[in-house]
């Protein structure tokens, strides 16, 4: 083999780590067998080079694969040496950068050798790398060597708490940080550490320059694909947090974490969506004294064509109102979706009592994928309540729903809500309690009629 045989021939001249110094992507080519494409080849070199290396970076690029095959290169290269390996879980540490460890050193085209475990792997000369617990800053006492390399994987999700201790690492010459993440929040450690040039060096790695982007074919299996990347630019839009997060690899603007806004949601007043379906219900149930319940109607274009309030907690005249709401607006018992959490449970079980059968909505229980066409296969949430809120903001700025701007309290209430994308790019919504905090009210019009979106775009609930 052409490759082996000059990665013999290059190590008679010369050691390996100074092969390395020479081309960042030697090891990486003649030892593991793969080939780094410029960013990755360029964080190879960073990590050498420099103390602090900041990887900011859109989704699937590879820099997991590359933070892999820089710790297989220092403990193969550098006697006595001690490799941090972190992340946001203990999971995502194992799993992902630990699993494609274990995979470069059983595939290596030279024997990396040493013991190779499920958290740790330690060769002959005394080097060693192992899996580091990432929510305990005592577990990071007591680490030294000739020289230390940190790697944090996915550390957006990393405990605040954790950063001093994972710094105070590098106290021996020689040790570096590298830390690789998704940027999602424009705030707090590692915002502010990508403004500060002098004591990082910072790194983007957007998908767009991706070899499978900028070419449109499939050059390295399993990366990022053109494709992949139009779906989002269609989906999010160019101005999106997603865009700039998962895609272009920096933090998204300050500012744009808004569902919707006032002048989005007033553009859809007049709108012909094109939809055609049954007629549907939506009910935010009251849970607190100063709540209301707040009932919406759509109608077979998905024009918000009645909204009704009042205030208490009896859920016997809840569930008579709903009732007869039903039998003025001609809607089937299936199409009638409501809020099931709480005390929404028991209008849900006395409709039952009396045969009638609603699709409950249960903002706290996981996704369940009936937006998928809308909001693409790989979109992913914590939860219903989530995923019903991205159906909302996609079918507004896909013109696929009315909201007449007389509806003053739905505007309000839906422009009030922000999102963001968590640490494992899941889109993420405001907590109620946190928008009742900051806006002084419940926004249950809002609710009501992201939870009529609850009987899906495919019909794929379950109905009781």
């Amino acid at each position: 083999m052409s490759g082996y045989a000059d990665a013999v021939q290059r190590c008679q001249a010369r050691t390996v780590l100074d092969a390395v110094a020479l081309d960042p992507a030697f090891f990486a080519q003649s030892v593991l067998g793969w080939t780094p494409w410029s960013r990755q080849r360029e964080i190879l070199r960073s990590a050498r080079e420099h103390r602090r290396t900041l990887v900011m970076s859109g989704h699937g690029v590879g820099k997991t694969r590359t933070l892999a095959s820089l710790i297989c290169e220092t403990v193969t290269t550098e006697p006595d040496c001690r490799v941090v390996c972190m992340a946001s879980t203990y999971r995502q540490v194992h799993d992902a950068l630990w699993g494609e460890i274990q995979k470069l050193h059983r595939e290596a085209r030279l024997p990396l050798g040493g013991r190779m475990g499920e958290t740790d792997w330690t060769v002959a000369d005394g080097s060693r790398a192992s899996i580091v617990a990432v929510d305990d800053p005592t577990a990071l006492q007591g680490i030294h060597s000739r020289r230390v390399l940190v790697i944090v994987d996915e550390a957006e999700g990393v405990d605040p708490k954790m950063w001093g201790a994972i710094d105070s690492l590098l106290s021996s010459g020689g040790s570096s940080l590298v830390v690789a993440f998704n940027p999602v929040t424009p705030s707090g450690y590692l915002f502010d550490a990508h403004l500060n040039p002098q004591r990082w060096n910072v790194i983007k790695v957007s998908c767009l320059e991706h070899p499978n982007v900028a070419q449109g074919e499939e050059i390295i299996t399993g990366a990022v694909t053109r494709e992949w990347v139009e779906e989002v630019r269609a989906r999010e839009g160019e101005d999106s947090p997603f865009w700039a997060s998962r895609v272009c690899g920096q933090f998204p603007a300050a500012g744009s974490d808004s569902l919707v806004s006032v002048a989005e949601l007033e553009a859809t007043e007049n709108v012909a969506t094109g939809v055609r379906e049954p007629r549907r219900i939506g009910l935010d149930v009251a849970r607190m004294g100063g709540d209301a319940n707040v009932l919406v109607v759509l109608d077979e274009s998905r024009r918000l064509v009645a909204v009704e309030s009042w205030r208490g907690e009896d859920l016997m005249q809840t569930t008579g109102r709903l009732i007869d709401a039903m039998r003025r607006h001609g809607v089937e018992g299936r199409n009638v979706c409501v809020d099931s959490c709480g005390i929404g449970a028991g209008v849900v079980d006395r409709l039952r009592e009396q045969n009638v059968r609603v699709t409950a909505v249960d903002f706290g229980a996981g996704a369940v994928g009936d937006w998928q066409t809308l909001l693409g296969r790989e979109a992913a949430f914590p939860n219903r309540r989530c995923e019903l809120h991205a159906a909302l903001r996609s079918v507004v700025r896909a013109r696929q729903i009315s909201i007449p701007s007389k509806f003053r309290e739905v505007v309000a209430d839906l422009a009030s809500v922000r999102y963001w994308y968590d640490s494992r790019g899941r889109f993420t919504v405001e907590p109620k309690d946190a928008i009742r905090s900051r806006i002084r009210r419940s926004p249950d019009f809002g609710d009501a009629l992201v939870i009529a979106l609850g009987s899906g775009a495919a019909r794929k609930v379950a109905i009781l």
